[in-house]
């Protein structure tokens, strides 16, 4: 073989070897979106899981939305509680569709039944005035379903 030759043999097993190290990065890339998506999903389902138990675990919590559902009136401590009961559900019902959405394929059925969980809260008089109040910082395609329940 000659000098040429064995340059042009040399870089065309250099470009495999380019090829081969940018499929590799591409899939490293890939696993590491997806590592990232779960632990993404799992922070959400984790806080939403926190606020759901703080409802059986902190009787003084469950008494106040109780109270909000049968429409009593509520201390001004007790309403933002409320508030954030509601603005914590709503949150976190919306990330975590969201973010499962694109690692195990939620679909709107699952947005719609945890928006249908909150409707209660949200059709109280706290929450009409939360909503009214707030809904601008939601998206526009998440406010016309919550609007559309109420």
């Amino acid at each position: 073989m000659t000098i040429e030759e064995l340059g042009n043999l040399g870089e065309f097993i250099a470009a495999i070897a380019v090829l081969v190290s940018l499929v590799y990065l591409a899939l490293q890339i890939r696993q590491n979106t997806k590592q990232v998506e779960q632990a993404s999903f799992n922070d959400v389902y984790r806080a939403y899981s926190e606020m759901r138990q703080s409802v059986y675990t902190d009787g003084a919590i469950a008494e106040i939305l109780v109270k909000a559902v049968a429409g009593e009136a509520l201390s001004r401590v007790e309403t933002i509680k409320v508030e954030a009961f509601i603005s914590e559900n709503l949150f976190c019902t919306l990330q975590m569709t969201r973010a499962a959405a694109s690692i195990n394929g939620f679909t709107q059925e699952n947005l719609e039944a945890g928006v249908e969980a909150t409707i209660p809260l949200l059709s109280t008089s706290v929450g009409k005035s939360y909503w009214e109040r707030n809904k601008q910082i939601y998206p526009p395609d998440y406010q016309a379903l919550i609007d559309s329940h109420l």
